[in-house]
């Protein structure tokens, strides 16, 4: 862990008060995925069904004092023991989807056509959500560009993160056929709330937000090449990227394509699938490599930057940040950064 840096973490529990002598890892994965912290406390004084729910503050303090936590998330688990409390907090998304959100029924009588995702999301968070107290602030979610629209959208016990996600792949920039843009849900913390908010990915031609080599930013790193697809298919379309008598690299992107979903149309024709498979074909030949770093620096940098990595190899030049994780003591800090190929997607939070 660095030492040579101030660096002093703790926490904030609603109702119990600030705790220092802590350690634990925060895991952000990012792709639209709900982030988690797992803390250990020492002692045994604190009454554990009294943290349940309970909100938690964390201040990562690398550097210097945060104002702002670098983790805000809800108790949902208490392990303890004679001598320790291990807890589990995820970020406010959790009440959205997974085993601690409700199922909802959208039929013919109730649904959120005339909305917007966002709309949906407002309304749903404030009329179910925020009822005794403001659990996520709403005031900040924005709408994608194009805006989704909830008009005909059915399903029967299912969760409403599970539904974003699924919808969420039919906002995609695409101005640009060959150079589009994806969004994903984050989660942005002021000093006392948690936002929702949806952010679009970054041109790697972008302005970089952080410059690492080694001896600046860099202890370590590892990567993976990843084929580059030049074929997809969907049932019996198949689309091709270049020149058919090269090798064949087939990879399935139907998840990640906005055209899985037409469900306003009786029949659908092949032109508008296979243009939407091309799309997503050549976003994923975007994704060369998979990397992860050991670093030093980066630590507040946010999900969806641009990094340039100057390195003696293949990977030099600019890549997205795509995942961070933190592990963290009174000791020191570990930092490691997952670069360019995205972590999967678990559309079904049930």
């Amino acid at each position: 862990m660095s030492q040579n840096i101030y660096c002093n973490p703790k926490i904030f529990i609603e109702d119990f008060g600030i705790v220092e002598d802590i350690s634990g890892n925060i895991n952000i994965s990012g792709n639209s995925q709900i982030s988690s912290m797992s803390v250990t406390i020492a002692g045994s004084d604190l009454p554990q069904n009294a943290l349940m729910n309970k909100r938690v503050k964390f201040f990562l303090n690398h550097g210097s004092d945060d104002t702002v936590p670098y983790f805000m998330g809800l108790i949902k688990d208490v392990q303890p023991s004679d001598t320790k409390f291990i807890l589990t907090v995820y970020d406010v998304r959790c009440l959205l989807g997974g085993e601690y959100a409700d199922n909802i029924i959208m039929d013919g009588f109730n649904n959120y056509d005339g909305f917007t995702l966002a709309g949906f999301l407002v309304k749903y968070i404030d009329e179910n959500i925020n009822v005794n107290k403001e659990y996520i602030d709403t005031s900040r979610i924005n709408d994608t560009n194009p805006p989704i629209s909830m008009s005909g959208y059915r399903g029967e016990n299912i969760k409403p993160y599970s539904a974003c996600l699924e919808l969420l792949q039919m906002a995609t920039d695409e101005s640009d056929i060959f150079d589009t843009f994806q969004y994903e849900i984050g989660v942005k913390n002021t000093s006392n709330s948690s936002q929702i908010v949806f952010i679009k990915e970054k041109s790697l031609n972008s302005l970089p937000s952080l410059y690492m080599s080694y001896g600046d930013g860099i202890k370590s790193y590892s990567y993976k090449k990843i084929k580059i697809p030049n074929r997809t298919r969907q049932d019996d379309i198949v689309v091709d990227y270049g020149s058919t008598n090269t090798v064949r690299v087939v990879r399935d992107v139907t998840t990640h394509m906005a055209a899985q979903n037409f469900r306003n149309t009786s029949l659908v024709s092949r032109a508008p699938i296979a243009k939407e498979m091309l799309k997503a074909l050549v976003k994923a030949r975007q994704e060369k490599y998979s990397i992860t770093i050991n670093a030093t620096k980066g630590h507040y940098v946010d999900l969806g930057s641009i990094i340039y990595l100057n390195v003696d190899e293949e990977i030099n030049g600019p890549h997205r940040l795509v995942s961070k994780t933190i592990s963290f003591s009174n000791n020191g800090i570990d930092l490691t950064l997952g670069l360019e190929a995205k972590p999967n997607t678990y559309y079904n939070y049930a």
